[in-house]
C-alpha cells in the first residue's frame, strides 16, 4: 500500500487497505483493524472520496473512544476537519 501511495495510485491503496482489513478481521487483530481503517480513511480522502471517508470515520470514532484509543481518534477528527 505504501508503494502505491508513493506512486499516487489511490485506487490501488484503497483496494489493498480493504484486503488488509479483511485479513486483520480474520486474524481477530482489532488493533490492526483500527490501524488499517485509519489508513483507509486517509487514502479515501486523498482519492477525493470525502463522503466515504467521513462515513468510515463516523463509524470508527465511537469504537476508538470506547476502547480508549484517543490518539488515533484525535488524528481521525483532524483528518475530517481538514
Amino acid at each position: 500500500a505504501r508503494v502505491a501511495a508513493a506512486a499516487g495510485d489511490w485506487r490501488r491503496v484503497i483496494e489493498i487497505r480493504h484486503q488488509t482489513i479483511r485479513m486483520a478481521t480474520e486474524w481477530k487483530s482489532q488493533g490492526l483493524v483500527y490501524a488499517q481503517k485509519a489508513h483507509l480513511a486517509e487514502a479515501l480522502k486523498k482519492a477525493g472520496e470525502r463522503r466515504a471517508m467521513e462515513k468510515l470515520v463516523a463509524e470508527l470514532l465511537p469504537e476508538l473512544d470506547r476502547n480508549g484509543l484517543r490518539g488515533l481518534a484525535s488524528e481521525l477528527r483532524k483528518l475530517v476537519a481538514q
